[in-house]
Order: structure tokens, then sequence, then C-alpha cells
């Protein structure tokens, strides 16, 4: 079995190509999105109520609180969607679960773009929220269960990477419709690039492989083989196979077993659980105050 014709490393760098690197540029990309927007003539215009520009005393007060509550929309269904993963990943397969969120991207920046009122403005930046909240926890997992172990930090840093680049691409467009002094060419466009990420994202993730983790854990293990064998550039029947689907059965064996708690994230214990733990709020603390 191949993708786009391709296997192995080619194939890694596919993957990294069409879902990683538009799914996370997309978190940065709309996580700074509204920042350089507040300001600009149109924008204040058509949302009168978070004008902070033209007002001033205890009404400009009241416009910033609802401002601050507007941006942090986005986030709230970022909350969301994050946590969803942990059971809709399971339930209905990574491939899936990222273009549902590829939808909600695509339609939370279609209606930002297109707002007119504050309330639909409100209801894009949920639904992309919701929609990245679900990228950023659900690619990851897809990446690093697709990947071979002594690439996998390797790819999985990447991550981090492509935030900034979102980040930096939407400082500069930002900067360029900035160029125009007023009419909705200072924002609308600006919001709507972002489009462009979430059909990247939608036409291809049936192009490429399922998680063979999720493969193995709905009982398809020849499925999760063919996988396997794309990913790692090997036959079928190869050994190098059979040992990593062996692996991934035996990995899922031991998490059925149960006895987890939540309260293990507070223990040492033989898997380190609250290192990982800990570095994961230092890592996500360091980036937000830095």
């Amino acid at each position: 079995m191949s993708y786009f014709g391709l296997t192995g490393q080619a194939l890694s760098v596919l993957q990294i190509a069409l879902i990683v690197c538009p799914a996370f540029i997309l978190f940065g990309y709309n996580q700074a999105g509204l920042g350089g927007l507040l300001t600009t003539q149109d924008w204040t215009k058509t949302f009168p109520e978070i004008d902070t520009v033209h007002t001033t005393g205890s009404e400009k007060k009241q416009k910033s609180t609802l401002q601050g509550f507007v941006v942090a929309t986005f986030t709230i269904g970022a909350l969301c969607g994050a946590l969803s993963c942990s059971w809709t990943g399971d339930k209905f397969g990574r491939r899936n679960v990222i273009f549902a969120a590829g939808i909600c991207t695509l339609i939370g920046e279609a209606l930002e773009c297109s707002a007119h009122s504050l309330a639909q403005l409100i209801v894009g930046r949920i639904i992309v929220g919701l929609g990245i909240g679900q990228l950023s926890s659900i690619v990851p997992v897809w990446q690093s269960e697709t990947s071979g172990a002594k690439n996998r930090g390797r790819h999985v840093v990447l991550d981090g990477l492509f935030i900034c680049v979102g980040y930096v691409l939407e400082s500069w467009i930002n900067l360029g419709f900035w160029e125009f002094k007023s009419g909705p060419i200072t924002w609308r466009p600006s919001i709507a690039i972002g489009i462009a990420f979430s059909l990247v994202l939608l036409f291809s993730i049936y192009f490429l492989p399922e998680s063979p983790r999720w493969l193995v854990l709905k009982n398809r293990n020849q499925a999760a083989r063919e996988v396997v064998a794309a990913l790692r550039g090997f036959p079928v029947d190869s050994m190098e196979v059979h040992a990593e689907v062996t692996g991934i059965e035996h990995s899922l064996e031991e998490t059925s077993k149960g006895g987890v708690k939540m309260s293990d994230m507070l223990k040492m214990g033989e898997d380190k659980l609250l290192y990982r733990f800990g570095l994961c709020m230092m890592l996500q603390f360091y980036q937000q105050m830095s």
C-alpha cells in the first residue's frame, strides 16, 4: 500500500507538509489573529461594542472587558475541543477527528471574516477555537503514532515551530493590509486567508494513513500491518512490520488492564508521570509568559 505513490521517509515528510504544518500554522495564525485588527477603522465601525479607540473613562473600561472576553472565546472553544479528543480520537479515529476539526476551523473562519455583528464574531471565534483545540490535541497523537521511534521526538518538535510560523505569518499579513486605510479590506481578508490552511487539511487527510495503533485498537490488524509497511518502507510480511504491530498489541493490552487513575499524574513511579506532567505544564507556562 502506498499514499500518493510514496512510502517510508518520503511519506513521513508528506504527512508533515500536508497535515502537521497547516494544522499548527492555523493554531498560531488564529491565536494571534485579532491582536492587530482591534484598532482598525472599519473594525471599530463594525463592532462598536468593543471599540476602545474612540472611548474614554468608564465606557472604555467596560468595552475593554468585553473585548477581552471576545478574544478569549477562542481559548474557551479550544479547551472544549482539546478535551473532547480523549473520547472522539479512540471512538472515531484520528483522521475523522482531524477532518471534523478542519470543518470547524473552516466554518469558524468563514463566520468571522463575514461577521457584521458581535454575536456572529463570537460564534465564529468559539467554533474556530473548537477546531484548533481538536487539532492541537489529535494531530500530535496521529503524528507520533505514525512516526518511527527514532524520528518521533524530532517530528513532534516541529509542532511548536509551525505555531511560531503562524504567529509571524499573521503579523506580516496584518501589516500588509494595514496599508489600506479604510474599508473591510483592512481586516476581512486577513482572517479569510486562514481558510486556505483548513482546505489543505480537508483535501489531504483521507489520502494519508490512519494511525496503526487505532487500527489495532479496532481489531483491524491486517490494515495496521499495511499502514506500518507503507510508513516504514518494508514489505507487509517483513519481520520489522510484524515486530512493530506486535509491540502495539502488547502496549494496548497493558493499557486495557486498567487501574490507572488521574492521581497517578502526581506520582513519579516507573513511568515518571509526575515529571512528564510537570514538563508539559512548565512548557505551556513559559510559552505564555515569554
